[in-house]
């Protein structure tokens, strides 16, 4: 008795499964966050004075960003998990044999290599220097009496991001310098026609 081939492609009544599933998902994750952000709200109405303030419409809506962050964030990871698992059924080769680590590049002091590194780390990089500016700044003015608190806070910000906006235009600037010519060899191009010849 010869196998059935399986089908190349999902039916109606897997396609709803599978899309069911991933709102089931989102759904409960989003109703686990409800109370945590209740009670980030009851914390932040007694010990914080600005945010007591606030109007009612402005908590209810700060609070509805909570569960709805959660969300958008389980699904999308639900979802591509979905995609993975419908990869490994169709195609060649498996997909968690494509998703492996980039291997760890050596850093070195020449301009090829700050540029790979600021290139490879922006957020890190840009995010660290809005950090150091900003406590510069702060530990720069603190001693000053001619300036309020509030005005020594603003100067940190503005400082630091001008800093931040700097960096990225420079990381930008980086990324579209020319790369070196170097031949790119694909570790899974073989894979897949060797195993269509098969």
């Amino acid at each position: 008795m010869t196998e059935q081939p399986r089908p190349r492609r999902l039916t109606e009544a897997e396609k709803e499964a599978r899309h069911q599933a991933v709102l089931n998902e989102s759904l409960q994750a989003s109703a686990i966050s409800i109370p945590f952000a209740v009670g980030g709200s009851y914390v932040l109405h007694r010990y914080w004075g600005f945010y007591r303030n606030l109007s009612l419409p402005f908590k209810t809506l700060l609070g509805i960003c909570v569960p709805t962050a959660v969300f958008l964030t389980v699904s999308d990871r639900a979802a591509m998990r979905a995609d993975r698992e419908l990869i490994d059924r169709f195609a060649v080769i498996r997909s968690d044999a494509l998703i492996r680590p980039p291997p760890k590049k050596e850093f070195s002091w020449t301009a090829e290599g700050i540029k790979n590194y600021a290139i490879d780390n922006r957020y890190y990089v840009v995010g660290l220097g809005w950090l150091g500016t900003a406590t510069g700044m702060m530990l720069y003015t603190w001693r000053r009496r001619d300036i309020t608190t509030s005005q020594k806070i603003i100067n940190a910000r503005m400082a630091a991001q001008a800093l931040a906006i700097g960096g990225i235009a420079a990381t930008a600037f980086v990324g579209a310098l020319p790369d070196k010519n170097e031949p790119v060899v694909d570790p899974h191009f073989e894979r897949v026609v060797n195993a269509q010849k098969n």
